[in-house]
């Protein structure tokens, strides 16, 4: 797996679900990741600035991000001039200007193989699924639990509900019943006004 995609296996047991994380997030708060950079940048203040990659980048491994993979002489001849909203070209310089020895962005992903014994389910999340305010205050091992126990009650229930698994999750992530938290997360109406974008893939197997 590559960047910062949550994978969770769910395995159902006689005494219901259990979830496991597969993948490792591949930003500056994993001690690896953040080896992995220091090592391959000696001596480069700026290579990890503010907990991110140069000081813009929260994701440490990326398929684009190629501006962050090249010499700045040609990120500057080549982006500089697009004009993108997401950066001023001013903010850009002061970025490009610590590019030294790129890349600083790897594309090698983490490769995990796994033989589950039980019924499953395999979901695949983008980073938007961590970025709203609905799960401040837990840790990995509860927010996964948290997922598992939402899918593996709604794929029990069956197809007599005709109920959309990734649909359920979704709504507790921008706020469950919380109704003033899912209306901010809808309208991007916080102090903070941006949200990744949210993408869920739920994969089942009901017989291993």
């Amino acid at each position: 797996m590559l960047i910062d995609l949550t994978t969770v296996l769910g395995h159902r047991y006689a005494q219901g679900w259990s979830g496991t994380q597969v993948t490792s997030v591949h930003d500056l708060n994993n001690p690896e990741e953040l080896m992995r950079i220091t090592q391959d940048h000696p001596g480069e203040v700026n290579a990890i600035k503010d907990n991110r990659v140069i000081g813009f980048l929260e994701p440490t491994r990326a398929l684009g991000d190629t501006w962050l993979k090249i010499p700045a002489s040609y990120t500057l001849r080549m982006y500089k001039n697009a004009r993108q909203p997401w950066i001023s070209p001013k903010q850009f310089d002061e970025y490009a200007s610590r590019i030294l020895t790129p890349p600083y962005v790897s594309n090698i992903p983490d490769v995990y193989h796994l033989t589950p014994q039980t019924p499953y389910f395999l979901l695949l999340g983008s980073d938007g699924l961590l970025s709203t305010e609905r799960y401040n205050g837990m840790n990995a091992t509860q927010i996964t639990g948290h997922w598992v126990n939402i899918l593996g009650s709604v794929i029990d229930s069956g197809a007599e509900t005709n109920i959309n698994a990734a649909l359920c999750l979704l709504r507790d992530i921008l706020g469950g019943e919380d109704i003033d938290m899912v209306s901010r997360n809808l309208t991007v109406e916080m102090e903070e006004r941006w949200m990744d974008d949210i993408t869920l893939l739920i994969q089942t197997v009901r017989n291993a």
